[in-house]
């Protein structure tokens, strides 16, 4: 490994392992030289030399024990190295799983924020009679890991009908209506915690309940109304910031939709967020891109004790909308 201070980036071999090559490649455009100070260690790889490693950050799915108890294992040993030699580490993975539907929506409940009930289904016949006494409209999906399916019941006939034993960690959760009533749209907004930083990443809406890229409305109307979103920040920074220091994590991303009274509901917190840049239709978006890299960059190397160079800080300083 290289002799100057580094910060060692965790990837696994196989596995997602270029999940967040847009960071990289960022840095070499914003600041070429700053590349020098990440090293990449990709796993089960070994590791070899500690001397320049100032900061360490696993660039893994969570919670890592999910998809390899190997991995983890191989982190959580690296992670006491790290404390033996007092190197900082982004979101720890013991603490990944806090961002679990259950654990992530009871830690933000108990300092304010609205969630859904969320109810891990340990006996699934009991779920067939109470259905984990929630009313309905529900949803069931994975407790753990994001992306997954989301699988609606109006009735108690339907919940009966739910694949449950597909899930390998189903929770039932409490569909809180967030249908915009001016509209008949759905809204998912996305706030990005990097450290104390708070990014708008972006609002999505869709005519379904499940709010997803894929089947977003793209128009004039919607694409000025993210834009403010993007431009005015969140008015919710502070809650959220609670909210990720409940977490336990350094950096999250929390997906949330607007009640009736104007109060977010956070559906779900992800410390492995997707962030790519748009290439045909969200173009318009990039610079909360380019925002959110540049959040992560500044917080490592901040943590790492090193410094922030003047190509990297301007983008932080650059106003919400481009």
């Amino acid at each position: 490994m290289a002799s100057f201070d580094h910060i060692l980036v965790l990837r696994h071999s196989t596995y997602m392992t270029h999940f967040y090559d847009v960071v990289l490649g960022w840095i070499h455009a914003r600041s070429p030289d700053c590349l020098q100070h990440f090293v990449v260690l990709d796993l089960p790889g070994a590791m070899r030399e500690w001397g320049a490693v100032r900061l360490m950050v696993p660039w893994l799915q969570d919670p890592v024990q999910n998809w390899s108890a190997r991995i983890y294992d191989q982190v959580i040993a690296l992670q006491r190295e790290c404390d033996h030699r007092r190197i900082p580490v982004i979101n720890r993975v013991e603490n990944l799983a806090n961002a679990g539907k259950a654990e992530a929506a009871r830690r933000m409940r108990a300092v304010g924020m609205h969630t859904p009930n969320i109810v891990p289904i340990v006996d699934r016949e009991a779920f067939l009679r109470d259905f984990c006494g929630l009313a309905f409209p529900l949803f069931v999906r994975e407790d753990w890991g994001h992306g997954g399916a989301m699988l609606r019941a109006d009735t108690p006939d339907q919940a009966r009908a739910l694949p449950i034993r597909n899930f390998r960690r189903p929770v039932a959760v409490e569909l809180i209506d967030v249908l915009n009533q001016e509209d008949g749209l759905y809204r998912k907004y996305r706030h990005f915690a990097c450290g104390p930083l708070g990014i708008p990443q972006h609002l999505q809406v869709s005519t379904e309940w499940v709010t997803r890229g894929e089947g977003r409305v793209i128009d004039d109307r919607t694409r000025e109304e993210e834009l403010a979103y993007l431009a005015t920040g969140d008015h919710h920074e502070a809650k959220f910031q609670r909210a990720r220091e409940a977490l336990d994590l350094d950096m999250v991303a929390f997906d949330y939709g607007l009640d009736s009274a104007g109060e977010p509901v956070v559906w779900e917190a992800n410390p492995f967020p997707y962030i790519q840049f748009g290439r045909t239709t969200t173009q318009y978006r990039n610079h909360a891109i380019d925002r959110s890299i540049g959040a992560m960059v500044d917080m490592y190397l901040r943590r790492a004790g090193l410094a922030v160079p003047d190509a990297i800080a301007a983008v932080l300083a650059m106003p919400g909308r481009a």
